[in-house]
């Protein structure tokens, strides 16, 4: 192989790296940047069960790979200006409103 076409693997393995980072950075800053969840539901949604799949080439012939993926109960969280979704359990979900507080003390604090 000669030295251009290594010199281009290695910036691209360096570009791939460092978009991975960033997007790990960005969602790590939108949660700390939240704080705590707690704040007023303003969106619920339910995502059902389901599989998708992925095609893959193999030994000459294509091959599905199923993954599978649970249901989740999901609350949209606003605080301020801020929002963000969290996944919660099917118990809090069908106890909660929209409006509710969720997280929210009792102690005036």
């Amino acid at each position: 192989m000669n030295n251009k076409g290594f010199e281009i693997v290695e910036l691209l393995v360096v570009l791939m790296i460092m978009f991975i980072v960033i997007v790990i950075g960005i969602t790590l800053y939108q949660e700390i940047n939240f704080g705590e969840h707690t704040g007023t539901i303003v969106d619920k949604q339910y995502h059902s069960a389901y599989v998708s799949y992925t095609s893959s080439y193999v030994n000459g012939s294509h091959i599905n790979i199923p993954t599978t993926h649970p249901q989740r109960w999901s609350i949209k969280l606003q605080k301020k200006e801020k929002t963000l979704w969290i996944d919660i359990s099917e118990k809090e979900y069908n106890e909660l409103k929209i409006g509710d507080c969720y997280n929210c003390r009792n102690d005036g604090k």
